[in-house]
């Protein structure tokens, strides 16, 4: 399983919470308010055979893992934010060039 790893939280004002990330023994990491998902594009990205593959978020002092899915899978997914429902999960598309 690919473990991605929780960090530090990044102080944001008046909007959602970030997180520092990373995947130990590459030079994988980044900022992101849903890591796990932006961990699978950026590994999708990557070129590797990985669509398969088991992906975990740990927090730091935790054995199991918090949420678990696969590569592929985690690559195409987003969480958007439902005012009947609260957060959920749709398919993922790439913002437009600004």
């Amino acid at each position: 399983m690919i473990k991605v790893y929780l960090g530090q939280q990044v102080p944001q004002r008046n909007k959602a919470s970030k997180w520092h990330w990373h995947i130990p023994g590459t030079s994988l990491s980044g900022i992101s308010r849903q890591p796990l998902l932006d961990a699978c594009r950026l590994i999708k990205l990557t070129g590797g055979q990985y669509g398969r593959e088991p992906i975990g978020l740990y927090r730091p002092g935790k054995e199991k893992p918090d949420l678990v899915c696969t590569v592929g899978v985690g690559a195409g997914l987003t969480v958007v934010e439902n005012e009947k429902f609260g957060p959920t999960l749709a398919k993922w598309k790439p913002r437009p060039d600004l």
